[in-house]
């Protein structure tokens, strides 16, 4: 018997001291419920944010979500902390009804569960065998540095929105130096060369089925059914992965693109081809830059991008790749068929638009780099 009890604290003392050597763990266990949810507040998300692991504590409120709410049970009539706990106002404000036992907890933690949206995991910050959180040259490693300088002072989020913020003035500021360049290039007549053959060769491309098939497929690239195309699109990844990461994404750079396009529109004003050489139905907004090819660019370019880091397969890697080139190309080259457009204007919108998203996906990839940054490193100071 002694022996026996002698092994057991011998595999004990062996356990304590393997734990004792291993990375410590941050658990946190919070007071929440379908009852008390106002951890999802602030406290959920700061620990989702620094890795934190949360042990809910009373998740099933002390028995209240596991039968009918008026029912008596022997703990409801000793349980005086519980009495205090929660009270009728609990059950109005939660939406907690009366029913089948456990029919309002199994309901309530489904809902919780479906609307959750988690954080990108770490399968999901390679694209193949590219590390995003990995930066090989001497310009991502200067660019890692200020991200994880600014993080000591805020979090993670907030580096993306910054680094978001810093893109789209850069793209925006490339954007008016283009602007510049063309009417330069205009002065000197050097434009004829480029975009007047380009429009009569679309002109004598023309048939009656091919101007309205065109027609058709540029209006996908417009305001409205661009926009129901991406808000699809956007809410079938939000959903099917469970991630804030498309939503995130996607809000960004549609507003940086619209921000790019109106900006463009306004500061050169210049004019689209002759009403006589275009398809109707007609547009009379500027012409400079194509606002169909920058947010189609966009768009297309940032769902594949988040698409391509769920792929396991090179091929259909590729096959995203050339789909996403294909739409926005066909789209930029559409407008110029249809003589909405001057080829300079799909030109500096395929541009724009690529420029753009590479700034997305740079702040993204800080973002994510900051926060493995912070889970390996225990010294970075925690944001206040």
């Amino acid at each position: 018997m002694e022996l026996d009890v002698d092994i057991r604290m011998s595999a004990l003392n062996t356990q304590v001291a393997d734990l004792a050597q291993a990375e410590c763990i941050a658990i946190s266990t919070p007071h929440y419920n379908v009852l008390y949810p106002e951890e999802e507040r602030e406290w959920l998300p700061f620990c989702l944010d620094q890795g934190i692991v949360v042990i809910p504590w009373s998740p099933l409120a002390r028995g209240r979500l596991t039968r009918e709410w008026d029912s008596a049970s022997r703990r409801s009539e000793i349980d005086q902390f519980g009495k205090r706990l929660y009270q009728e106002s609990d059950r109005t404000s939660s939406g907690v009804s009366g029913g089948q036992p456990g029919r309002d907890a199994q309901i309530g933690w489904q809902n919780v569960t479906m609307l959750r949206l988690e954080e990108d995991s770490t399968d999901e910050q390679h694209i193949g065998r590219r590390d995003l959180t990995r930066w090989p040259t001497a310009l991502g490693r200067w660019l890692v540095r200020a991200a994880i300088a600014l993080a000591r002072f805020t979090t993670a989020n907030a580096v993306l929105v910054v680094s978001s913020v810093l893109g789209i003035l850069l793209v925006t500021s490339l954007m008016v130096a283009s602007a510049e360049v063309y009417e330069a290039v205009e002065a000197g007549d050097g434009i004829a060369g480029l975009d007047r053959p380009a429009l009569n060769e679309a002109i004598s491309l023309r048939t009656g089925t091919s101007m309205r098939v065109g027609t058709f497929f540029t209006h996908l690239g417009g305001p409205l059914w661009m926009t129901v195309i991406a808000a699809a699109l956007t809410l079938a990844m939000t959903l099917r992965w469970r991630s804030r990461t498309p939503l995130t994404l996607m809000l960004i750079g549609v507003a940086g693109s619209l921000l790019m396009t109106n900006i463009g529109k306004i500061w050169v004003g210049r004019v689209r081809p002759p009403l006589v050489d275009a398809v109707p139905p007609y547009e009379s907004s500027p012409s400079f830059p194509s606002g169909h090819t920058l947010n189609s660019t966009v768009i297309a370019a940032l769902v594949a991008y988040l698409v391509l880091r769920k792929l396991k397969s090179t091929l259909a890697r590729v096959v995203t790749v050339v789909l996403a080139v294909v739409w926005f190309v066909t789209m930029g080259l559409s407008r110029v068929f249809l003589g909405h457009h001057w080829l300079t204007d799909v030109a500096v919108g395929w541009t724009l638009g690529l420029a753009w998203v590479a700034a997305v996906i740079t702040a993204h990839r800080l973002y994510l780099t900051v926060r493995r940054s912070r889970r390996e490193e225990p010294t970075v100071p925690l944001a206040d």
